[in-house]
C-alpha cells in the first residue's frame, strides 16, 4: 500500500497546473478568484502540515530535537516515550476537536466515548483524519490530478471501512456469545460505564469522518459488551485487551496514512512552487541577449 500511496501523493504532474494557467489566460477575470483560492489552499496546507509534523514528532524533546532512535532505547525508555507521545498527541488532538474553523461548513457531532483506550484513539487521531479528508476534498485537485485524489481517498476510505466493520463484527460476536451464555446463566450481570472519558462537540468537515465517529462508538460498545461477558465468566480480560490492541492498530494505520497524505500533498506543492519560480528557457535566452 505504501508504494502505491507514495506514487499517488508525491509524483509531480504538470497537467493540473497547466489547466489553471490556461483558464487564467483565456479568461483574465478569473485570475483574482483563482489566486485567492490558491492562497487559501496554501494556507490550509501549511497549517495541516505543521499539525501533522507536530503529531508525528510528539515523542521528541522539542521542535528542534532530532528524531528519537527507538531501537537504541531500553524497554522502559520505550514505554516512557510511548506515554509521552500519547500525552502530546492527546493534547494536540483535543485542541483540533474543539477548534472552530472560520467560515467553514461543518456538521456538529457529539463524541461520547467511555473506554479509556478507545477514547485515547479518538482524541489522538480523529482530528487529523478529518483535517486530511477536508484538505483532500477541498484543495486536493489544485496539487494533484483528479485520478490521484480519487485513489488516495479510496485508500483512506478503505481504512475507515475496515475499522468500522471490525468494530461491528466484535459487537455481533459479543451478542452471539451473550445469547448462548444467557441460556446457562440465571442472573445475568449487566455492567455499565461510570463516566465518559471523552465528551466533546466536534465540527466535522467530511462525511467520511461521520462514519468514523460512529465506528468509534461501536468499538466502545464492543468493549462494554465483552466486559459483560467477562463479568459472567464467558470472556477473559485478555480477550478485551486484545480487542483494544486491535482497535488501536486499525486507527493507527489510518493515522499513518493521513500523515503520508498530507506530506505527499505538501511535497507536491513545494515542487510546483520551485517549478514556477524557475525561469523558462525563453526567459533565460532573453536575459542573455539583453546582456
Amino acid at each position: 500500500m505504501s508504494d502505491t500511496t507514495t506514487e499517488s501523493t508525491e509524483s509531480l504532474t504538470a497537467d493540473s497546473t497547466s489547466a489553471v494557467g490556461t483558464a487564467s489566460a483565456e479568461n483574465p477575470q478569473n485570475k483574482p478568484s483563482i489566486d485567492a483560492l490558491n492562497q487559501e489552499a496554501d494556507a490550509a496546507l501549511e497549517e495541516a502540515t505543521q499539525y501533522a509534523n507536530q503529531a508525528r514528532d510528539a515523542g521528541d524533546a522539542g521542535p528542534d530535537a532530532k528524531g528519537v532512535e527507538r531501537r537504541s532505547l531500553t524497554a522502559e525508555e520505550r514505554r516512557e516515550l510511548a506515554r509521552k507521545t500519547a500525552k502530546k498527541q492527546s493534547q494536540l488532538g483535543l485542541a483540533e476537536l474543539t477548534k472552530v474553523y472560520k467560515s467553514t461548513i461543518v456538521i456538529m457531532q457529539k463524541i461520547a466515548v467511555s473506554d479509556t483506550n478507545i477514547a485515547s484513539s479518538a482524541q489522538r487521531f480523529l482530528g487529523l483524519v478529518d483535517r486530511t479528508f477536508y484538505l483532500l476534498n477541498r484543495y486536493g485537485n489544485l496539487y494533484q490530478t483528479q485520478a490521484e485524489v480519487d485513489k488516495v481517498r479510496e485508500i483512506l476510505r478503505d481504512l475507515v471501512d475496515t475499522y468500522c466493520h471490525e468494530g461491528a463484527a466484535a459487537v455481533a460476536q459479543a451478542k452471539l456469545l451473550a445469547d448462548e451464555a444467557k441460556l446457562k446463566v440465571v442472573d445475568w450481570l449487566e455492567p455499565t460505564y461510570t463516566t465518559k472519558t471523552l465528551d466533546v462537540e466536534f465540527g466535522v468537515k467530511s462525511s467520511d469522518t461521520v462514519r468514523l465517529i460512529k465506528g468509534v462508538q461501536v468499538w466502545d460498545q464492543a468493549i462494554l459488551d465483552f466486559a459483560a461477558l467477562e463479568f459472567n465468566d464467558t470472556a477473559s480480560i485478555g480477550q478485551i485487551d486484545t480487542m483494544r490492541q486491535r482497535e488501536r492498530r486499525l486507527f493507527m494505520a489510518l493515522n499513518i496514512m493521513c500523515l503520508r497524505t498530507i506530506g505527499g500533498i505538501s511535497k507536491r506543492r513545494n515542487s510546483m512552487a520551485q517549478a514556477k519560480a524557475k525561469p523558462s528557457k525563453n526567459e533565460g535566452d532573453a536575459t542573455g541577449d539583453a546582456a
